[in-house]
């Protein structure tokens, strides 16, 4: 059976990633094109259309809007669609229409107006914390910050530590921040996977990123990380610590 593209990659993407990206930064890659009108899931629900355009949109896209329904309709709804949309031939496949969703179109618009993404965020002028039910860290660092943990790991490899640090020997750092003025990365060195990211040209207002002393400020979600970091076990850099 060939499913609709939009329903399988979706759901692929959605919980796996691709290309070396967590989930969670290409659905928020996805959100942000449907956001802007770069690329609207409509113009996915033919096929052919998903095909027509670059898998670096539509993948992410497609992954934003099934985890989206997935959530908003329970998995069932989504099996139920995806089975009415499979074909023994390709070129059989269903159309997917705004009357086969179980929900509203509108709806995915609004939560999509009403829930930025802000894993990584930026401070304000003052550059004080804002009260947040979430927990976050506040970073001001300089370009580059390598954290280890308690339960480091030994005799392995990293392959985006030797992208970035060619010359120098990995001792086992199991997070990897790179500020820019354009951009924030957060890498995953155990898993080798591009873990948060913030970048001003998919940010709604374009803001490029706090630059005060020699140093980058920001500020990151403390569930990015799978545990406390600890001031201490800083590489490089200044400082991180939770508000």
């Amino acid at each position: 059976m060939y499913p609709h593209p939009l329903l399988q990659e979706g759901l692929a993407v959605a919980l796996g990633g691709r290309g070396g990206l967590m989930p969670a930064t290409l659905l928020s890659i996805g959100r942000y094109l449907e956001r802007s009108n770069m690329l609207k899931v409509e113009e996915l629900f033919k096929r052919s259309s998903f095909r027509d355009y670059d898998p670096s949109l539509t993948y992410p896209l497609a992954a934003a809007f099934v985890d989206y329904f997935i959530k908003k309709s329970g998995f069932q709804n989504y099996v139920n669609l995806y089975k009415n949309h499979s074909a023994s031939k390709p070129e059989d496949v269903p159309e997917i229409s705004i009357t086969d969703l179980p929900f509203n179109l509108s709806e995915w618009i609004l939560f999509l107006r009403s829930n930025i993404d802000d894993v990584i965020q930026l401070p304000d002028r003052e550059y004080v914390m804002q009260t947040d039910i979430i927990s976050r860290y506040s970073c001001r660092m300089k370009d580059t910050l390598l954290i280890t943990v308690e339960t480091s790991l030994n005799n392995m490899t990293s392959g985006i530590f030797s992208r970035f640090f060619s010359k120098r020997k990995y001792a086992g750092e199991k997070y990897l921040l790179i500020a820019e003025e354009g951009e924030i990365s957060v890498y995953n060195l155990y898993s080798d996977m591009l873990i948060a990211k913030y970048a001003a040209v998919f940010s709604e207002n374009k803001t490029f990123v706090s630059y005060i002393k020699g140093c980058f400020l920001f500020m990151i979600r403390n569930d990015v990380f799978d545990e406390e970091i600890e001031p201490l076990n800083f590489i490089e850099g200044s400082c991180l610590q939770e508000n």
